[in-house]
């Protein structure tokens, strides 16, 4: 049943499609010439190096000319463990000081080393790509792709690791995870175009021996390692949650959200979210996933970030967390109080969970609230959510002369706001004339007077009684009825339950009732 609930939503909204009129930059093999190399250990790190081949998929030469105007690359590691997400490292960025315009992604246009021509390709190898050598990120507005003063050099770590790819020793070598590697460049010339969205690609890499690292498969161009996720579970949806224009009209900030609903027996669910910070300099401080009724039973709430690294000036203080009724909320310290926390940086993947005890019913809305200062505060993003609203059914009909009992059915949306809900009585007496009831309470009064039926509504009683129906030949009776115009001024609340019940009379006999449904209703 939940299956059938969620298959409309488990949508996988793919990564932008290359398209031409500019310089177009991308990695066409995580892995380039000669894979992946273990370069270091210490103090329970592994330090790693990436090979990489770029390629110009644009119809116009990348810039590669040094030191404001090339691209700067970065390389990062995740694991998919449990059924979710996590980040496990990252390394200081390598910047390109001469394209080799090779042909290895197309027909070659080409140019001097200062630029990267059509069509085109550049190879570095794991040795020539180490961090150690690079750029921090932290200097970099990676929405333009532009920095205005050249980055520090990684400092402060043992040499072994200093500015590498740096992945904890104890998270290596685990059957049940599967790893993934990315390639991100970050290009002025490719962003400023509007075209920084493809710029990651990933693959997965077998790390069973630390020493001996494997990549398997080919790469998955222009794919954040996000959708690693999706490609290795089913029920990963994941959508954009982007800061529009945020580096100049047409150049936005790049924010993929992903999220998974588990189901643990027992009444309880999993919610998995991962939020992944392409491009956007504004940085991500909170994120809070709102369930739209009340009813929901929050527990383990889990956070996984990032440790930063190499004289990375920002926080490793993992995320507070705080409940309501209706949300769970993540956040780090304001930008006020702490200009360096924790926030998700540009480049980076945060993870965030919790158990709850109600189902995925409906996909619901994630905020995510921006760290720097700036307009928009916050951008919502869809998410699966667990939701105590919906339609059940109780108590029974006695049969009518039809020789069957009267029954109704709900169907619509409980959320209040899209006023459509339907109720539907099948197998009435035909012709016959009728109305629906509702109320708070629920009872059980086998035969009131006039009645041969069941009354199975108690406390005070809500009569439709100015929208009479008939049920036809056909005996069935089909309601709508209107939120904003209710009987006696009721008003519907979220979180109210209320339950519905149709009288009418049997022919000429006494009347009857319809079996009740229950509709808990939502914001």
């Amino acid at each position: 049943m939940i299956r059938a609930i969620l298959a409309p939503f488990l949508l996988l909204i793919s990564a932008v499609s290359v398209q031409g009129q500019a310089p177009d930059l991308a990695v066409s093999n995580v892995g380039g010439a000669d894979g992946m190399g273990l370069l270091g250990q210490a103090g329970g790190v592994h330090a790693y190096s990436v090979a990489v081949t770029s390629c110009n998929v644009g119809d116009t030469p990348v810039s590669w000319s040094p030191p404001f105007d090339m691209p700067v690359t970065g390389q990062n590691a995740y694991r998919i463990v449990d059924g979710r997400i996590e980040m496990l490292g990252y390394s200081f960025l390598k910047a390109g000081f001469c394209a080799i315009n090779e042909a290895s992604c197309g027909t070659c246009e080409p140019t001097p080393c200062s630029s990267l021509g059509v069509g085109c390709a550049s190879t570095n190898v794991a040795t020539t790509m180490d961090g150690a050598f690079g750029w921090a990120k932290w200097p970099i507005d990676a929405a333009r792709g532009a920095w205005s003063v050249l980055p520090p050099d990684p400092t402060g770590d043992p040499g072994p690791i200093n500015g590498r790819l740096q992945i904890a020793s104890a998270a290596l070598g685990d059957p049940g995870s599967i790893y993934v590697v990315e390639i991100h460049h970050v290009s002025g010339h490719d962003h400023l175009a509007g075209l920084a969205q493809n710029n990651q690609s990933w693959r997965y890499v077998d790390l069973m021996q630390p020493a001996q690292p494997t990549l398997i498969g080919g790469t998955r161009m222009f794919e954040p390692a996000i959708f690693a996720w999706s490609d290795t579970h089913a029920g990963v949806m994941i959508t954009e949650a982007n800061i529009l224009h945020e580096g100049g009209p047409g150049v936005h900030g790049h924010v993929w959200v992903g999220s998974r609903a588990t189901e643990l027996g027992g009444g309880q669910w999993r919610y998995d979210y991962a939020v992944q910070n392409q491009t956007s300099t504004r940085a991500i401080g909170s994120f809070r996933v709102s369930t739209p009724c009340p009813g929901t039973t929050v527990t383990n709430p889990r956070f996984f970030g990032l440790r930063h690294h190499s004289g990375s000036p920002y926080s490793n203080a993992d995320w507070s967390v705080a409940q309501t009724v209706l949300d769970i909320t993540w956040s780090t310290e304001d930008f006020g109080t702490n200009p360096n926390a924790n926030a998700l940086r540009w480049g980076t993947l945060y993870s965030y969970s919790f158990v709850a005890n109600l189902p995925p019913v409906a996909v619901g809305v994630a905020e995510l609230g921006l760290f720097a200062p700036g307009s928009p505060a916050s951008v919502t993003a869809q998410v699966f959510v667990p939701t105590a609203g919906g339609f059940t059914r109780y108590c029974t009909a006695t049969n009518n002369s039809t020789g069957a009992p009267a029954r109704l059915t709900a169907t619509g949306s409980p959320f209040i706001a899209a006023s459509d809900i339907d109720l539907t009585v099948t197998s009435l007496p035909p012709s016959n004339f009728g109305y629906f009831l509702m109320s708070q309470t629920q009872d059980f009064v086998q035969s009131p007077p006039g009645s041969q039926g069941n009354l199975c509504l108690g406390g005070s009683i809500v009569r439709f009684s100015g929208d009479i129906l008939n049920s036809g030949a056909a005996g069935v009776v089909s309601f709508h009825p209107d939120p904003l115009d209710l009987p006696g001024g009721t008003v519907w609340m979220p979180g109210d339950t209320w339950n519905f019940q149709f009288w009418t009379r049997d022919g000429q006999g006494p009347s009857n009732f319809s079996d009740g449904a229950t509709i808990i209703f939502c914001q």
